[in-house]
C-alpha cells in the first residue's frame, strides 16, 4: 500500500492512562519524590575536568540546566585540589590533558582513602 504525502496510517497507540506520555509523567513524578530517609538529598555536585575550555563550558551548561551544582577544573592538578575540599558526587574527567592526565588523577584518587 503506497501512501501519498498527505496520508498517514492510524497510530496503534491510544491516548489515555496507558500511553507513553503517562508513563513519562509518572516516572518523572517518582524521580522527584524525595521521601527517602537516611540519604543525602542535597543537589548533586559534579566536577567537570577538561583542559579544553569549550568542552568544559558545554558540559557545565548542560549539567546546570538539569539542576546540578557544577564546579570546574582545567587540569588534573587543579582537580585533585578541588576534590580534596569540595568532595563532588561525580567527576567528569578528560583523559588526555597536559601536566597530569586523567589516568594519573584516577590513580591518585584511588590511593586516597577519603576519595
Amino acid at each position: 500500500m503506497m501512501l501519498s504525502e498527505t496520508e498517514a496510517l492510524p497510530s496503534p497507540i491510544k491516548q489515555g492512562e496507558n500511553s507513553f506520555d503517562g508513563l513519562l509523567m509518572s516516572t518523572n513524578l517518582q524521580a522527584n519524590d524525595f521521601t527517602l530517609s537516611g540519604f543525602d538529598l542535597d543537589i548533586p555536585k559534579v566536577l567537570v575536568v577538561d583542559d579544553h575550555a569549550a568542552s568544559r563550558m558545554t558540559a557545565m551548561a548542560l549539567l546546570a540546566m538539569e539542576g546540578y551544582e557544577v564546579i570546574e577544573a582545567e587540569n588534573g592538578s587543579a582537580a585533585i585540589e578541588i576534590i580534596g575540599r569540595s568532595q563532588p558526587d561525580l567527576i567528569l574527567l578528560d583523559v588526555m590533558m597536559p601536566e597530569m592526565d586523567g589516568f594519573e588523577v584516577c590513580h591518585l584518587l584511588k590511593q586516597d582513602e577519603h576519595t
